[in-house]
């Protein structure tokens, strides 16, 4: 069965089993539909699960809807079971009901229910034969609390985690309406980081043995701060309470005095290995929210004063060596946990900010991940100005207003660094080409050197730089279409654009850069009067590759902004002769644009075939219409953009929650296009491009991610509250039906003929990153 038909048929599985829960006779509690899973292969989300105590994460028997003789059937049951700690699962297959049994590292089948497609209200009566069924098992083929394993820890820590998430947030975003927090972070992340701190608090002092059996709910907040005076102080610091936390609402409380029973019971403590696997999974699963780098580098091992960023694995540190660490407050504590169950020394310093952290000793090594790419507010800037003057004394930066933090903050750790100090990291890519970015790329050329720098399949950048000057060293540039070594000085003494083009090029395109035949022209060297030759050549499919790669995708100048524009973004140009021969085609503004194929063939006959045909950098959507050529096309569709937005284009949800202060808003993150796969009394599930599924509560939810996703955007947050929701949905429908209103009158105001007017809508609408006018008009 298709992914929506069997979604539908567990919901109905799962509605009929809540009926035979409700009459009493069952020992299952609860049944849940797509419960998240922690497992070796990733999250795995069984159709059904039936809990005995769902809040003690024990579970009764979990039920999987294979395809027809599907291979990974049992590898997905055996992990489903060894992360709900179970010997058993089951399968529902469309002519019988398995029940399957682990043994050791053999999966044995010992018991089938036929079935009868025939009869639909056979499979009722064969849901409650699955139910009697699993009443022995649900006793007998549970696991022992020494046979659990490290999935099974780490999937009982992150249910008790999600489950405090709601009431957290709700008291933290209370606390803002009535004494606004002093503090940068959302409710959400504030939230995170408490219930966060307090189970990692709660396994500390139970692994311990440091916390009283008879603590009562109401005072558990009260009693983990008195019992981490006990603890080592490794482990105090990182797990104190900070400043701005609020004490546990009762339900959380509750909640978590219900977890810290079953840690006792577990006693999680007594085996040290299984507890550092089981945090490791956990670091693992929750990256995203922890801001954890991937775990995926290799281990550093620290001989030197050593600053990691966000690091998800804790490092070894040499006698000598100096460790520091700069991650949210929860990764820290993490961090601290791991090395305690390793044996591991403890960092010498921790930071939850770039600018808190005063090293005594300047790093010698700089490792980690940097990704805040959110834009500092004035103030944020001028105390960020004030520290770049302690890691900089004697330079001054002019950076842009829109310079995101995460750059304030690579620019300050590069002044910490002590002389030849090496430092990778990660960061976006976009500084390569960002205007924002000018000061960070001067500085690098003036007092650093660039080893490698790396393209990821994420399309993040790792770089390896050295703080000294080597004016011989070669750079290694590793991208998708390979590895080149440059030397570091000839970079420097290019165009910043020369990064990208050698990161990104193909072999033959740059071999005609290298040997000069495509170059950067000087201010002196610019081809005067041959702007109208330059403008076909960036309407080439070369020139359109060229300008896609230096100025990171940004749409093509106008001809009157040509000049301007190449020579900022340092596009390379053909010679003299390329020039003169696109002259001969004898184009002027008055005529129709010659089309791609033959600008490609006249510039192929000069600088080769496979060259000038060169197809641009694969993108979203918004380049769908550009094959589109034709007479008058270009030119008259880069007038009406200008003329249509003029006052740029509305983006949804973030410019329409600046009149709301704070909203609640819950964050989506997915492969577009998204697609509804179904509904059940207003909640909504939807599909991504990956086959994951996001469930939502709401239509007004549900189509805003649809538009979000159509335009090309792979996450969003949207306000919890479905009335804000609705309200900027309809504003957004509403400013985008005026867009294209305006689209509409100046493409039949300016073609006379209706067929090309329409059809030149549909074209201009189509390569803005906007939602398809079909789904805007639903």
């Amino acid at each position: 069965m298709d992914q929506e038909t069997r979604h539908l048929f567990s919901q109905q599985l799962a509605h009929w089993a809540r009926q035979t829960i409700a009459e009493g006779r069952s020992p299952f509690r609860r049944v849940d539909l797509d419960q998240p899973l922690l497992a070796p292969a990733g999250e795995l989300r069984p159709p059904l699960v039936f809990w005995i105590n769902r809040e003690s994460f024990m579970a009764g028997g979990v039920v999987l809807l294979p395809d027809k003789d599907s291979p990974e059937t049992a590898a997905m049951g055996r992990a489903c079971a060894e992360a709900l700690g179970l010997r058993h699962f089951v399968t529902w297959a469309a002519r019988e009901i398995t029940f399957w049994e682990i043994r050791g590292e053999a999966i044995l089948t010992y018991k089938d229910i036929p079935l009868d497609s025939s009869d639909p209200a056979g499979f009722q009566r064969a849901l409650r034969l699955l139910m009697e069924e699993l009443k022995p098992l649900s006793v007998l083929g549970t696991l022992p609390p020494a046979q659990l394993s490290a999935f099974y820890l780490a999937n009982l820590w992150h249910s008790a985690l999600q489950a405090s998430m709601e009431p957290l947030t709700e008291e933290y975003r209370a606390a803002l309406g009535e004494h606004p927090l002093e503090q940068e972070e959302s409710p959400e992340i504030l939230a995170y980081n408490k219930g966060a701190m307090t189970l990692l608090r709660l396994l500390a002092l139970t692994c311990l043995d440091q916390l009283p059996s008879s603590v009562q709910p109401e005072n558990l907040d009260v009693a983990m701060q008195f019992a981490l005076d006990t603890l080592p102080d490794s482990l105090k610091k990182p797990l104190q309470q900070g400043p701005r936390e609020l004490p546990l609402p009762t339900s959380t409380a509750v909640r978590f005095h219900h977890l810290f029973r079953r840690l006792s019971q577990l006693d999680i403590g007594s085996d040290r290995q299984r507890l550092n696997r089981a945090l490791e999974i956990f670091v693992d699963g929750e990256a995203p929210r922890l801001g954890a780098a991937s775990c995926d580098s290799p281990a550093i091992r620290c001989r030197t004063a050593t600053l990691l960023l966000h690091p998800a694995r804790p490092a070894v540190v040499d006698p000598s060596g100096s460790l520091m660490e700069i991650a949210s407050p929860p990764l820290l504590a993490l961090l601290a946990l791991l090395r305690e169950t390793l044996g591991l020394p403890p960092a010498r310093q921790q930071a939850s900010d770039v600018f808190s952290l005063a090293p005594a000793t300047p790093p010698v090594l700089i490792h980690g991940s940097l990704s805040d790419g959110s834009t500092p507010s004035k103030n944020q800037r001028q105390t960020f100005a004030t520290y770049l003057r302690t890691s900089w004394p004697s330079r001054r930066f002019a950076l842009d207003p829109k310079t995101p933090r995460w750059s304030w903050e690579l620019l300050h750790l590069l002044g910490l660094a002590a002389d030849q100090a090496d430092i990778e990291l990660t960061i976006p890519a976009d500084w390569l080409t960002a205007r924002y970015a000018e000061p960070l790329v001067n500085l690098l050329q003036e007092e650093f050197t660039l080893n490698r720098l790396s393209l990821r399949d994420n399309g993040r950048l790792t770089v390896l730089l050295s703080k000294d000057r080597r004016p011989d060293q070669a750079t290694l540039l590793e991208g998708k279409a390979g590895a080149r070594q440059i030397g570091w000085q000839e970079l420097c003494e290019g165009h910043r654009s020369m990064l990208p083009l050698a990161l990104k090029l193909d072999e033959s395109t740059y071999s005609l850069v290298e040997a000069g035949r495509l170059a950067v022209p000087v201010a002196e060297d610019w081809p005067v009067e041959m702007e109208r030759e330059i403008f076909l050549f960036s309407r080439s499919s070369l020139g359109r590759l060229l300008w896609d790669i230096v100025s990171g995708g940004q749409p093509l100048p106008p001809g009157k902004h040509i000049e301007e524009q190449f020579r900022r973004q340092g596009v390379p140009l053909p010679g003299l002769v390329v020039l003169d021969n696109l002259g001969l085609l004898g184009w002027s503004e008055d005529k129709p644009l010659p089309s791609t194929s033959v600008l490609d063939e006249e510039i192929g006959r000069w600088l080769g075939k496979d060259v000038a045909a060169a197809e641009t950098a694969p993108k979203t959507r918004i380049q769908v219409g550009r094959h589109q050529t034709g007479p008058p096309t270009l030119e008259l569709q880069e007038q009406i953009c200008a003329e249509v937005f003029a006052d740029g284009l509305p983006r949804f949800p973030e410019q329409y929650l600046y009149q709301h202060y704070r909203p609640q808003l819950t964050s989506y993150r997915f492969t577009p296009p998204l697609a509804i796969s179904g509904d059940f009394f207003g909640l909504f599930t939807l599909l991504d491009a990956d086959g994951q599924t996001l469930e939502v509560e709401g239509e007004e939810t549900a189509r805003a991610l649809l538009l979000v996703a159509a335009a090309g955007r792979t996450e969003a947050a949207l306000p919890t509250d479905r009335q804000l929701a609705m309200a900027i949905l309809e504003q957004y429908l509403r400013d985008l039906r005026k867009l294209r209103q305006a689209l509409v009158r100046q493409t039949h105001v300016r073609i006379a003929n209706t067929g090309t007017a329409a059809h030149m809508t549909e074209k201009i609408w189509n390569q803005q990153p906007l939602p398809p006018w079909e789904l805007v008009n639903a």
